[in-house]
């Protein structure tokens, strides 16, 4: 995996302490469609907290915001793969052992439930690893 970074402008909507509330808008692959004037689902507007590393904005201003492309696949390691993983190996080691199909299943997502509650405590080290920092023009 490469350490490049993920760039993308935006409008600061507010600042609180060291942290700034950044709305972005996504537009998907129809952008260049002649019809995106009609079409309200080709732009999703986003908000994203960007710390400020001693930068200094003020709201309504134009920024980038900048991320690592790394912590954006650990990120779906964390939130999808891991996740998947469990619940394949919960399904096939209980249907292996002879349980029901919806024993299995409900041990899946019983499994899936318990996964991301344990991933609560270390939100506030997740947060920090896969944080956006602003970048002003």
């Amino acid at each position: 995996m490469t350490d490049e970074s993920i760039m993308h402008s935006g409008l600061v909507e507010s600042v609180e302490g060291n942290v700034a509330h950044v709305r972005i808008e996504r537009l998907s692959a129809c952008a260049g469609c002649h019809a995106k004037g009609l079409c309200s689902i080709d732009k999703k507007k986003q908000t994203i907290d960007a710390y400020l590393n001693g930068v200094s904005v003020t709201e309504g201003q134009k920024v980038s915001i900048v991320g690592r492309m790394s912590s954006g696949m650990h990120a779906v390691i964390i939130a999808f793969v891991v996740p998947l993983a469990i619940m394949i190996a919960l399904i096939a080691v209980l249907m292996f052992i002879g349980s029901s199909e919806i024993t299995a299943a409900g041990a899946a997502l019983g499994g899936l439930v318990f996964y991301y509650v344990m991933l609560i405590p270390f939100r506030k080290k997740l947060n920090r690893k896969f944080a956006f920092t602003i970048k002003p023009y």
